[in-house]
């Protein structure tokens, strides 16, 4: 008897972690390029509490944001030509703002 408890605990709990996961919704995605003229857009709207994937992607090398930094995050990452670099978060707050490494060029997402 004991057996067949451990046996079944065992399958619910190798199952349910992927039901979870299936039942999690995507979070949006929003490209945000890197131009001559800054990022595009710069201004970004977006609901509290729900995740968002930032894909950034550097179009020129005429510019001085080739990193990405989100300092309210700590976060920073390198912005490779042409290549997509994603972020994931989730606002909670405030609103965000991203800028380039050098703190030059700037953006800002929203959050209501």
């Amino acid at each position: 008897m004991l057996a067949r408890v451990i046996g079944t605990l065992l399958i619910l709990t190798s199952v349910a972690p992927r039901v979870l996961a299936q039942d999690a919704p995507k979070p949006k995605r929003v490209a945000i390029e890197i131009t001559e003229k800054g990022f595009e857009p710069e201004t970004l709207t977006v609901e509290k509490g729900k995740p968002i994937e930032l894909a950034f992607t550097r179009k020129t090398d005429k510019t001085c944001a080739t990193e990405i930094a989100i300092p309210s995050m700590k976060l920073k990452k390198a912005l490779p030509l042409n290549k997509a670099v994603v972020v994931e978060i989730t606002p909670e707050k405030d609103d965000i703002t991203f800028q380039c490494g050098m703190n030059m060029l700037k953006g800002k997402l929203v959050v209501k």
